[in-house]
């Protein structure tokens, strides 16, 4: 129940705070004068001027909320969108691998640019998530050839990465 209670609690101390010293404001004034027109004119004027303090206050801190929300709604999407983007990158590779008279990593060149893209995704991956995923991917294949080492680093961001980020991991 404390659980439940606290923090709406403690979000809604500076409003209650406006409230009671409007309430306190509207009192001492309507208290200085003795026509009632005038001091109803005198109490809508100052919870007119309370709302626009409020207003003035809360509106930047509401946009700041929605524009944080945005990015952390858009942010598995574009998590997701570099990730597929990476295992397009390595497509020359993959399409190589199944050809039965070419071997992929046959040249040197291949296998610097093989490495060139697993350093990439693995920077990526530990900018964006954390070490331990840059690790489990880094040594997703290790033991295996170069060609299977691909497959299976590929396999890593399908099965492993992408659906983490789906589930909100980061």
């Amino acid at each position: 129940m404390r659980k439940l209670l606290g923090k709406p609690l403690l979000w809604s101390l500076p409003s209650l705070f406006v409230l009671l010293a409007t309430a306190g404001v509207v009192w001492y004034l309507v208290d200085q004068y003795r026509d009632p027109a005038l001091q109803w004119t005198i109490a809508a004027a100052a919870f007119t001027t309370a709302g626009l303090l409020v207003a003035a206050v809360g509106l930047p801190i509401a946009l700041y909320q929605l524009v944080a929300l945005d990015r952390n709604v858009s942010r598995p999407h574009d998590l997701i969108k570099a990730l597929n983007q990476f295992r397009i990158e390595a497509s020359p590779w993959v399409k190589a691998l199944y050809e039965p008279t070419t071997d992929a990593f046959a040249r040197a060149a291949d296998l610097v640019d093989f490495q060139g893209w697993v350093d990439q995704v693995a920077e990526f991956i530990r900018t964006n998530m954390d070490e331990a995923e840059e690790q489990s991917f880094r040594n997703a294949g290790i033991p295996k050839q170069t060609v299977h080492e691909l497959e299976d680093k590929l396999v890593y961001i399908r099965d492993q990465l992408i659906p983490k980020v789906r589930e909100g991991y980061w």
